[in-house]
């Protein structure tokens, strides 16, 4: 049994079965595929599993992860090039969820010099920084 994982380049629906063209990428600890920037992809591979996977749901850049076993290679060409793609018969298969993308947090701090009204150790004059989240 093998897990492997990464962005999907294409989904194809056969007779009985859907076969799932995969640009593999190194996986976290829980399964999700490291889609970062930079990060090295360990090529291509085939991955086909019973049934109907829709592939306007299972499309292109989506990042899958497949657990199964490699049954064999399969002969494809890119291009020109003729590539050999592992073919995985996967029992499991997980769609990973479309995150939107965070915009970067900026800190920003103001300083303020003012008079508390309030009894206690804080009554009197004042400064300070507070942070703007």
């Amino acid at each position: 049994m093998v897990r492997w994982g990464g962005k999907l380049i294409e989904t194809q629906p056969e007779e009985h079965q859907t076969c799932f063209t995969v640009l593999g990428e190194p996986l976290r600890h829980n399964g999700q595929p490291k889609s970062e920037k930079g990060e090295a992809h360990t090529g291509r591979f085939l991955a086909c599993t019973p049934g109907f996977y829709d592939p306007m749901v299972y499309s292109s850049g989506r990042n899958i992860t497949f657990v199964g076993r490699v049954v064999g290679v399969v002969h494809h060409k890119i291009g020109q090039f003729n590539y050999l793609y592992p073919k995985l018969e996967a029992g499991a298969v997980y769609l990973w969820l479309l995150r939107p993308i965070k915009p970067p947090v900026q800190e920003q701090f103001y300083m303020g010099v003012g008079f508390g009204n309030y009894p206690g150790w804080w009554y009197g004059p004042g400064w300070g920084f507070w942070p703007y989240w």
